[in-house]
């Protein structure tokens, strides 16, 4: 069709492990919810991880190997936190970091972009940011390992002053800087090929287009 360029086939494989980003410097100042706030926010989120464990504990039960079923799961934060990766670690081998990325995040009531007055030394809310850039951390991790994040969380959610075992205090920083934690989806395979900025390039060119078409290929296993 003039004008609009060729597309790729997307290709749904398995993610691909990325470098850590250390750089830093020029960051915005980034608000975030009180602790209270923070739990309610995200009980639902640990709920529904809890409802996988005891899923995956059915299936260990059932499996006549005892072999744990691994998942995926993302952990979507307002910083690059350098102390994630040291507390992952110590978890032990039933975890691996598959990889890790800058994400853009939209603000919201809960986490946003504030200002200083130099002078009066006072915060409020910068306004004119509608976004800054947070990460996504994915890990793979057996139910064991989830088991044992979703009890430091329940710990940390009693009391935010709680003491974590030694190397893995960065999860305190997780918890409280967490925007959201779920099983990897289609939703981070579609974006992670760029086909949503596509789709936007070609109604620029054509509003007309509403209509896409996905050839899918599965496979039981």
């Amino acid at each position: 069709m003039p004008g609009r360029p060729e597309r790729p086939i997307i290709l749904f494989g398995t993610p691909n492990s990325a470098n850590r980003n250390t750089k830093g410097g020029g960051a915005p100042k980034i608000s975030f919810p009180s602790h209270p706030r923070q739990i309610a926010r995200l009980e639902p989120k640990l709920a529904a991880l809890q409802d996988a464990i005891d899923h995956n504990r059915i299936l260990i039960q059932q499996s006549p190997t005892g072999i744990q079923p691994e998942k995926t799961l993302v952990f979507e934060v307002s910083s690059d936190l350098t102390s994630f990766y040291t507390a992952v670690k110590n978890l032990g081998d039933d975890v691996e970091r598959i990889f890790d990325s800058s994400a853009d995040i939209a603000v919201s009531d809960d986490f946003f972009v504030y200002k200083e007055d130099k002078k009066t030394k006072k915060s409020s809310r910068d306004e004119r940011k509608t976004a800054f850039s947070g990460k996504v951390y994915c890990v793979l991790a057996n139910n064991r390992a989830l088991e044992e994040m979703v009890s430091l969380w329940k710990q940390y959610a009693k009391n935010p002053n709680m003491s974590f075992p030694k190397g893995k205090t960065g999860f305190k920083d997780v918890f409280k800087q967490l925007i959201d934690i779920h099983f990897w989806g289609y939703k981070e395979r579609i974006e992670e090929t760029g086909i949503l900025e596509a789709w936007q390039d070609d109604l620029q060119l054509e509003p007309e287009l509403s209509t896409v078409k996905c050839d899918c290929f599965g496979s039981s296993l």
